[in-house]
């Protein structure tokens, strides 16, 4: 399509964003009309898609006469922060569990309830969380962001070759190795009704074959 690519090794977080505002401001000095990545603004307008996401969920389940418990998904931002003001806005009494596939250089569980409370606000509601609400864990990142773990092998294995579903190794292989470990400790059982969501990420597999196959 015409597109230049610029390849960087900036990392995920604040000095990529600044890198891309940056840019973007330099388009526009030249006439361009660029469309850009912002965190601020952009989050919380993501975030409504995981908000309705989780009511539309609950909705299927209980059109099925299911009523779950427990919620598993990869977060590291906006998804997080939908689910999370979701819950509070459908009054769901069940388990949200955020297993984050990146350390951030700030307090996460802060930034998701403001980007949730940002969200509401989008939304015309009245509904507001704070940093207690978001249960989000980092135990099952292993080494780093986009690093395959033994339990995210693991994962993603088990599932394709039980189920027929594919994982990525960067984001839900590690959300799915975090409730693996939670049925095996005895978090999860027979009593509980658990929803995994699959954020996506299959291109992934690809990109990492050579470590997936080895």
């Amino acid at each position: 399509m015409g597109a230049h690519i610029t390849i960087i090794d900036t990392p995920l977080g604040p000095a990529l964003d600044d890198l891309l505002l940056a840019r973007a401001k330099e388009l526009r000095a030249e006439g361009c009309r660029p469309f850009v990545w912002d965190r601020v603004t952009g989050r919380p307008i993501a975030a409504v898609s995981y908000a309705l996401a989780l009511a539309e969920m609950l909705a299927q389940a209980r059109a099925l006469g299911v009523q779950p418990t427990h919620l598993y998904c990869a977060a590291a931002g906006a998804t997080g922060a939908g689910l999370a003001i979701g819950k509070a806005i459908l009054g769901w009494p069940g388990k949200v569990w955020l297993l984050c596939p990146i350390r951030w250089p700030w307090d996460t569980p802060k930034d998701f309830a403001e980007v949730g409370n940002a969200t509401a606000a989008l939304l015309g509601l009245p509904h507001r969380i704070t940093a207690a609400d978001i249960d989000i864990r980092d135990d099952y990142i292993g080494e780093g962001y986009g690093v395959v773990t033994p339990g995210s092998r693991e994962a993603l294995a088990l599932l394709a070759r039980t189920d027929g579903v594919l994982l990525d190794p960067v984001y839900t292989c590690k959300a799915m190795a975090g409730l693996i470990d939670h049925a095996r400790h005895g978090r999860l059982g027979a009593k509980h009704q658990v929803v995994f969501i699959r954020t996506g990420g299959t291109p992934a597999v690809f990109a990492y074959r050579n470590k997936l196959m080895g």
